[in-house]
This record gives C-alpha cells, structure tokens and sequence, in this order.
C-alpha cells in the first residue's frame, strides 16, 4: 500500500534515493512524491530531481524549500548540485554549497560523492566551500573528511600513518578526535562495539589518547590547520 502521510513518503522515499540510488528507485522515489507539496518533502523531491537529470525542476523545488527559510542547508544544497548541472558560473554554485556546508557539515560527505559535482569537485571553488582551503595539504583534507563522516576509526587509521607528516599539531588533533569520538561509544555501548575498532580493548585507546594529548601540550596551543578545517 502506497504511503499518503507525509512523514511516512519521507521515509520511504530517502530510502530509495539512498546512496547509490539505482535509476529504478530514483524514478520510484519522485512518483511516490507527485502530488505532494509539502514543505517537508521539498528538499527530497529537489533531490530526486537531481538525481534524474532535471536540473531546472529541481530549482523550482529549492526555490520553494527556501521560500519557507532560507537558512536550511540540504535545499541549498541541492540549489548549488543543480547549478553545477547546469554549468552556471562557481559565483552562484559555491555560495550555495558553502551555506549549506557552514549549516550541516555532513553535506560535505554528500557533495565528495554526488556525481552533479564530478565537473567541480577537484577546483579551487570547490574546496573552499568545503572549508578546504588552498593551502590544507591533501593528507590533512583526508583526515578532516573522515572526521566529518563520522568513521573514527578510519580517521585514526589514517592518522597513525602520518608520524612524520610536516603538520603534527593537525595529526595530532585528528587522532584525538577520532579517540575521543571511540571511546565515548564504547562508554555508551559497552565493549559490544569494539570490533567495529579493530578488537582492540578500551586500555589501548585509553593510553592512545593520554598519550596523543601529551604529545600535543608539548606543541603548544596553536591553532591547527585540521581544527581550522572542522571550524
């Protein structure tokens, strides 16, 4: 049985445009929508639009969204996805990608794999938007990536394997994170999860950050570019 209630078409229709969304359920997802003009489902429905290769309709949906508040980030989102789609100027794109990223940073794991930016995604515009500047030396963009896709155990992965990298105020405070970020889940969900970080016990991470938290006093308080880069 179709689902009528918006809520319910919300949840059914993110389901379907999932990543990787197959064209089936792209085309599944905005007939689930037809009909529906809810500002709930105004974002989504730009999304499926997005996501067939409509750029004009989908600005129409954004348009929209935004008529309801312009500070939501996923409708400008999908504005700077569309734009891009249309081969407008970075000028109009990047103010949108970046408003978007300033209110929910998650829309940068989005951006990295939404083939509407594949033309854009490795300029200058790009990036900044991102909170990438010019000058983040591309280990350090990586590991502020796996911070903000929320993969700790990644983001300490690909720390440890920079012990000599030039920046290691920047090493340093991406392990803390990622430790941090741990060791808070295995203080809420118990030693259950600890194969999802390579079934190591909590004594480990607990003198991994004692003593990356020694390492990084010594270096002072400044500033690194990975802090800069999460904002």
């Amino acid at each position: 049985m179709m689902a009528t209630d918006p809520f319910d078409v919300l949840m059914e229709v993110e389901a379907l445009l999932e990543h990787p969304a197959s064209p089936q359920n792209v085309a599944t997802a905005h007939a689930l929508l037809a009909g529906h003009d809810e500002k709930m489902l105004l974002s989504t429905a730009a999304k499926a639009l997005v996501l067939l290769g409509r750029p004009d309709e989908a600005l129409v949906k954004c348009d929209e969204a935004n008529a309801y508040s312009n500070s939501l980030s996923w409708p400008r989102f999908w504005r700077a996805a569309a734009l891009v789609m249309k081969r407008e100027p970075a000028t109009r794109w990047a103010p949108e990608l970046e408003a978007a990223f300033k209110g929910d940073r998650s829309v940068s794991k989005e951006a990295r794999r939404q083939p509407a930016f594949e033309s854009v995604r490795d300029s200058a515009a790009f990036l900044e938007a991102l909170g990438r500047g010019k000058d983040l030396a591309p280990e350090i963009a990586r590991l502020v990536e796996l911070s903000e896709d929320a993969e700790p155990w990644s983001l300490w992965l690909a720390a440890s394997e920079l012990p000599g990298h030039g920046d290691q105020p920047s090493v340093l405070d991406a392990k803390l994170f990622a430790l941090e970020a741990i060791l808070e889940d295995l203080d809420e969900h118990g030693e259950a999860n600890l194969d999802q970080y390579g079934d190591q016990p909590v004594a480990f991470f607990v003198e991994q950050v004692t003593a990356a938290r020694a390492a990084r006093e010594q270096l002072g308080d400044t500033r690194s570019a990975f802090a800069s880069a999460r904002g």
